[in-house]
């Protein structure tokens, strides 16, 4: 670790579940007696791996969002997420309506939004649950991002639209 230069490095585990056809308990390969039909799925996880030394510095910002409803579909905000930086953030994203009164009414708050070095841009799509009572086109809608690191939950960047 002494020896890294500054900054993050990024790599990824890949764990693969396998097909086996040896029988658990003496090892040998399964040998069936008449017909068989077995399922066997193929699953791969893969999980970024983070390393990081020395101080990182990076900049998030909403750079767009935009509300979208569509008349079968619940309704959305769609936000870009533009980011500089010499390492990874991982953040939230909170969705406020913001009533002509100045009532505040959460929507929406999505976890988990990572955004990798050397990713310009990342789009979030946020479905939004209104409660009964809210007219999404009157007043005006902000959509917050959020650090989950040590500041967890400092705003590191917001937009106000009217829908």
């Amino acid at each position: 670790y002494n020896k890294l230069k500054e900054g993050e490095l990024k790599s990824h585990l890949e764990v693969k579940m396998t097909e086996s056809d040896l029988d658990p308990e003496t090892g040998q390969p399964a040998v069936p007696e008449g017909s068989t039909i077995s399922i066997k799925p193929k699953v791969t996880t893969v999980i970024p791996v983070i390393v990081r030394k020395g101080k990182g510095e990076y900049k998030a910002t909403v750079s767009d969002a935009k509300l979208v409803v569509n008349s079968a579909a619940q309704p959305q905000v769609k936000a870009e997420l533009s980011f500089s930086g010499n390492r990874s953030v991982l953040g939230d994203i909170k969705v406020t309506h913001i009533a002509p009164s100045g009532t505040e009414t959460e929507l929406a708050f999505f976890r988990g939004i990572a955004i990798y070095r050397g990713v310009a841009k990342r789009t979030a799509e946020v479905n939004l649950k209104v409660p009964d009572g809210i007219n999404l086109r009157s007043g005006k809608l902000r959509v917050a991002f959020m650090s989950q690191e040590k500041e967890g939950g400092k705003v590191l960047s917001s937009k106000t639209i009217t829908p």
